[in-house]
């Protein structure tokens, strides 16, 4: 029998009836078991002492009853008793069922209560992954921000070499003209000085002639030469203007990347996205770089060409002059070093 939370007089008075219709004593520990090991002895008693008061006066009473009045007032009882037992035992079935349904209800909430703790356990963990991913992503984050700060360095640096480089091939440039203006300038002195000098040197026209025109054919070519330094020194200044010209668009690339990254810092996954631009700008800043360096190496080759074309040039120029201040009347000598007529 399930423990009660207490007891009264009438539940004595069941558990006693119950004893007495199954033939034992209704002791005070009797009653106790049978209403469940619930109550004080004491309590008990003080009501077992007033039930059976309560009998030794219907005994009392029942003696001045006639035998047919005993009879009905205890079939009356009797029924009520039935009644009453009925009543009661309803109660404790639909009680036992009540608490058959509490426990049921008590089992499927602890079955939910379990399957919560389970799912908060998923979803806490689910969220400590989150919480390290986006400590990753973080990182990561961090880390691009870096680079891209280490690049825009570089961005300047190479802007300044580029600069330094476009100014060095201006003056280059510069100096070639006026080589060649200078050098314009002493053919059209020397035509002046040997048309001047024809009418005097007749005899020596032939010889002066021939050596003239090697000598201007040399010339001719040296100045084919400076020419074709000229365009390719052109070329490669439109190579440095077309480097300079990706380096800003790269410039403006990083920018553009440096205000996507501001703007969307809150959509982390994406990041594998920028970082695959990233790469990709990356990779065309290093493509830019070798090309840029490629043109450095021009650079250098086609001034130590000028350079020989300059000394050359030089070579002509003494050549000629040796020719042109040689004195009035001087026996000019043939290739074999033989005296003229």
């Amino acid at each position: 029998m399930m423990a009660r939370s207490g007891i009264d007089k009438q539940c004595v008075k069941q558990a006693r009836q119950a004893l007495i219709a199954r033939g034992e004593n209704p002791s005070i520990d009797a009653v106790r078991v049978e209403l469940g090991n619930t109550g004080s002895k004491t309590t008990i008693h003080r009501y077992l002492r007033e039930l059976e008061a309560e009998d030794a006066a219907k005994i009392d009473a029942n003696a001045f009853l006639s035998d047919t009045l005993r009879n009905m007032v205890a079939n009356l009882a009797d029924q009520l008793q039935k009644e009453a037992q009925a009543v009661v035992d309803k109660a404790r079935t639909d009680h036992a069922e009540q608490i058959a349904a509490l426990f049921r209800e008590i089992a499927d909430r602890e079955t939910q209560l379990s399957e919560r703790d389970k799912q908060l356990q998923e979803v806490s963990a689910g969220l400590a992954e989150e919480k390290e991913e986006h400590a990753n992503t973080k990182a990561a984050l961090e880390s691009a921000v870096d680079d891209k700060r280490e690049q825009e360095l570089r961005i300047r640096d190479l802007e300044a070499r580029l600069s330094e480089k476009t100014s060095q091939i201006a003056s280059l440039e510069e100096k070639h003209q006026h080589a060649r203006e200078s050098l314009e300038h002493y053919r059209q002195s020397v035509k002046e000085q040997r048309d001047a000098e024809t009418r005097r040197f007749e005899h020596q026209m032939q010889q002066l002639h021939v050596e003239k025109r090697e000598l201007t054919q040399k010339l001719g070519e040296k100045q084919e030469d400076l020419s074709k330094l000229a365009r390719e020194n052109s070329v490669l200044t439109t190579r440095l203007a077309d480097a300079h010209t990706a380096l800003e668009t790269l410039k403006s690339e990083n920018q553009a990347l440096a205000s996507e990254l501001a703007n969307k810092s809150e959509e982390l996954r994406r990041f594998a996205d920028i970082g695959t631009k990233y790469a990709t700008l990356q990779g065309s800043y290093d493509d830019l770089l070798t090309s840029h360096q490629h043109i450095q190496e021009d650079v250098r080759t086609k001034e130590v060409a000028l350079a020989g074309l300059k000394a050359e040039v030089t070579t002509v120029t003494k050549l000629l002059a040796r020719f042109e201040n040689t004195p009035k009347g001087q026996t000019q000598k043939n290739k074999r070093g033989e005296p003229m007529e």
